[in-house]
């Protein structure tokens, strides 16, 4: 018997992978940005998994929308991929007003680490207010409300 043995580059690889996943896979916002941008540089989901730091699998999660990635998962893809944190942003959270978004994440990452200790502390400060709040609107009796 012959055996027939072709070899195979990684390009065609990454290539067959996105064909197939095109075609097989039912895609949210996310994933078409993720896998349009892969394939324009011919990126493999190994590669961008080792360019923001994050495992293979992590990357299949997020393509397959079994996960969200984080806000600061999002800014390192956009940073690789070279997408808008704001347009990754409003494909993951569809919740959220992406532009205040982007506009308060970059604000924050430009801060030196010192102010970005501040900020942190401040956002803290603001949320356990708004839980006191919502506690006193359980409970109208609440001296919180005051």
């Amino acid at each position: 018997m012959l055996a027939l043995r072709i070899a195979y580059s990684q390009d065609d690889i990454t290539r067959l992978y996105h064909v197939c996943m095109a075609k097989n896979t039912k895609q949210g916002k996310l994933a078409e940005l993720l896998s349009s941008a892969m394939t324009k540089r011919n990126m493999s989901v190994q590669a961008l998994a080792a360019a923001i730091g994050v495992q293979r699998q992590t990357c299949y999660a997020w393509l397959h929308e079994q996960q969200r990635p984080t806000l600061e998962m999002l800014h390192r893809i956009s940073l690789v991929l070279d997408i808008s944190f704001g347009t990754l942003a409003s494909a993951v959270y569809g919740d959220t007003r992406a532009a205040a978004l982007e506009l308060l994440v970059e604000l924050y990452l430009g801060l030196p680490e010192q102010d970005q200790d501040e900020a942190l502390w401040f956002l803290r400060a603001l949320d356990s207010k708004r839980r006191q709040i919502e506690a006193a609107k359980e409970k109208p009796d609440s001296p919180a409300m005051l």
